[in-house]
């Protein structure tokens, strides 16, 4: 009996030792294109989060508060993968890619330094905006938007 546990123990390590998790050195977050849409007073940004190995396992995606301005926090939207407002992707091994997009609105639409937001790879990497980012910046005027909805 004692044999048979050590046996499926060995087998379970070594089955669970080959799968590859997510490694934050093997990715990479780009930007591809950002805008204002004064229509609706949003900003946004789009972009891939590509990496260059056949690991496995949760990617999520995060604005760095200490490093973002003038973003509304409230109304923080990220896109990741095909689901709206879905910060987290499930990715699979043979998955090269996968598209994020951003909006948000903005504190003060007359502020002349506009907005930055930070935007960070955040699992497995521990949650730290210096590891993997973006920065994205807006800097489009508008009198007639204003601050944030509550």
């Amino acid at each position: 009996m004692r044999r048979g546990v050590l046996l499926l123990g060995f087998v379970c390590l070594l089955v669970g030792g080959l799968r590859a998790d997510l490694v934050c050195e093997n990715m990479n977050i780009t930007l591809e294109s950002q805008d204002s849409n004064l229509s609706n007073c949003t900003q946004w940004a789009s972009g891939l989060v590509t990496r260059n190995d056949t690991a496995e396992g949760p990617l999520c995606l995060f604005t760095c508060s200490v490093h973002s301005y003038n973003v509304c926090e409230p109304t923080i939207i990220v896109w990741l993968g095909v689901y709206w407002n879905y910060t987290c992707w499930e990715m699979a091994s043979d998955e090269s890619y996968v598209h994020w997009t951003f909006t948000s609105n903005r504190e003060d639409w007359e502020d002349l330094d506009g907005s930055t937001a930070e935007i960070y790879i955040g699992v497995p990497c521990n949650f730290n905006c210096q590891i993997k980012h973006i920065y994205v910046g807006w800097t489009e005027l508008s009198s007639t938007c204003e601050g944030c909805d509550d």
